[in-house]
């Protein structure tokens, strides 16, 4: 087994996960993920402009120049596709938006019910106003 290293790069910022070349890219992107803190699942690896096969080992995902180096460069990018991911574990959130309509709906409701009582109050104040001799109808 001989040593490597793969570089990973996100967002410009390069960091390198010392391996063998006989781990795993599954193996070798979890210790990025770990290092960095997010979570593998909602990040993609690219090697030579396609995607990493994360069953292959190191020396089998790497090209021929990479291979007698035992250096890889792995561009890697956020998946933003997921809808809304976690910013602490990376874990997809699954929304339910019928709990949210019904919330929004119950705002609504709420929301016309203080109107009316502001009405029925203005209603009483004006009738008050009135029967004092305050304002005439």
């Amino acid at each position: 087994m001989s040593a490597a290293n793969a570089i990973f790069s996100l967002d410009g910022t390069d960091l390198t996960v010392q391996c063998t070349t006989e781990d795993k890219m599954r193996v070798i992107c979890q210790k990025y993920s770990t290092k960095i803190g997010i979570n593998m699942n909602s990040l993609i690896f690219l090697y030579g402009g396609n995607q990493i096969n994360l069953d292959l080992s190191f020396k089998e995902q790497a090209n021929s120049i990479d291979k007698g180096r035992n250096k890889m460069k792995i561009l890697v990018y956020k998946n933003e596709d997921d809808g809304f991911i976690c910013p602490k574990c990376g874990e997809k959130i699954e929304l339910k938006t019928e709990k949210i309509d019904e919330i929004i709906a119950s705002i609504n409701n709420i929301k016309d019910n203080i109107d009316g009582a502001k009405l029925i109050i203005d209603n009483i104040i004006m009738v008050k106003l009135s029967f004092f001799g305050f304002i005439n109808f």
